[in-house]
């Protein structure tokens, strides 16, 4: 509840900087280490390659974003999770921090519940095995949220049959099959769209 008032406390800059763009990755480094390799992918593309990128990251991978990523990453914001979750003065600086940069896009690739309520566009790779079957992002969140699939499970989207025998407990997809050339065409495809 205390969180919840702290959150309501932050005031975001109302005006946007142009052409910035946000990534977020508060998870493990093994996690960032599989993602990592998107980066250059979205740094040189042709929508993103005239922005500055700022990274969200999870200050557990500082020292190693900060060697290997800094040609593909302009701004680092760290961000430590468990002082963030416990220590009320950090989680408020913090918020404070990342809200005062009012980027023009976020990129989120993991499902943040605090980002439902904003209208941003955010891509989430995912295998979309849940408990040990498929289990698509809910349609509710699907205004601004879009996920990429798994190429089998792409292409099956539409067949519930054929997704729950192509991605049930005994699935075999994995999700290093997506790669980031799927990623950048379903970036590519949703940004055509605005």
């Amino acid at each position: 509840i205390i969180f919840f008032f702290i959150n309501l406390l932050i005031r975001p800059n109302k005006k946007i900087k142009l052409k910035t763009l946000l990534i977020i990755r508060l998870d493990a480094i093994g996690d960032y280490v599989l993602f990592r390799n998107y980066l250059e992918i979205i740094s040189k593309s042709e929508r993103y390659r005239n922005y500055n990128i700022s990274i969200l990251g999870n200050s557990s991978w500082k020292s190693l974003s900060e060697s290997l990523d800094e040609k593909f990453i302009d701004d680092f914001i760290w961000l430590n999770t468990k002082r963030f979750n416990k220590n009320l003065k950090y989680r408020f600086n913090k918020l404070t921090e990342i809200t005062s940069h009012a980027y023009d896009e976020v990129l989120n690739p993991h499902l943040t519940a605090a980002l439902e309520r904003i209208n941003i566009n955010i891509f989430v790779i995912s295998n979309g095995i849940t408990f040990g079957r498929f289990s698509p992002y809910p349609k509710k969140i699907y205004g601004n949220y879009f996920p990429i699939y798994h190429p089998k499970i792409e292409k099956d989207l539409n067949n519930p049959k054929k997704l729950t025998n192509t991605c049930g407990i005994l699935s075999n997809l994995n999700i290093n099959d997506i790669t980031s050339a799927n990623a950048v065409a379903k970036i590519k495809s949703v940004l055509s769209e605005f």
